[in-house]
């Protein structure tokens, strides 16, 4: 068995994959369904859930903090949505639906609530970050009540939310909130945390 076991890991390896074993959360909600990280969001494990608004792509998913027990961190990625177009068999490239995108959110709109009580868990904004892709640098813009986050095709924004969670469950509301001036329902997100085994290439 443990000869076996070598054999297969070391025929991964020489194809360039790396086997993973852990857990993750996995979000579900109602008419969307959850992606991989992985290559380009085509593989690994459903962690991530992504809403659609106008040109713009609103990524959601959590992870428990490594130095932290008990505690959750929920990242909301906000960007200009794309398109992937095919330049030939083997490859393609991604194109930006427009040359930027306006999200205005309430962060404290944002709710969380366990599986076992109607009561709200503190969920806490600790960081908002813009990422400017073409330094790969961030800066920390200033928290306020209401953000106005313009995206464009060279940055986009992170948003870090806290949370304690007792369980492998939790559910998370997003607010309402408004892409160039059009306004999306709020939706909620159900996680749940699993465990299991997948494939990971080192090169995508």
């Amino acid at each position: 068995m443990l000869a076996r076991a070598i054999l297969i890991v070391s025929a991964l390896l020489l194809t360039g994959c790396f086997p993973i074993i852990g857990t993750y959360f996995e979000p579900s909600t109602e008419g969307i369904t959850a992606r991989g990280q992985i290559c380009h969001y085509d593989g690994g494990p459903p962690t991530r859930i992504d809403i659609e608004a106008g040109n713009s792509l609103m990524a959601v998913w959590a992870e428990r903090s490594s130095n932290r027990p008990g505690v959750v961190t929920v990242i909301v990625r906000f960007s200009v949505a794309s398109v992937w177009e095919r330049d030939s068999f083997f490859t393609r490239h991604a194109r930006n639906k427009a040359a930027e995108a306006i999200l205005n959110i309430k962060p404290a709109e944002f709710m969380a609530y366990s599986k076992t009580s109607s009561a709200p868990i503190r969920l806490t904004l600790r960081q908002v970050y813009v990422v400017h892709h073409g330094n790969g640098q961030s800066t920390e813009p200033p928290l306020q009540p209401s953000l106005e986050l313009r995206a464009t095709n060279g940055d986009w924004f992170m948003l870090y939310f806290d949370l304690e969670v007792n369980g492998k469950e939790f559910s998370l509301v997003v607010p309402q909130f408004s892409v160039d001036g059009k306004t999306s329902s709020s939706r909620t997100i159900h996680f749940l945390e699993k465990w299991s085994a997948w494939i990971e290439p080192f090169n995508c």
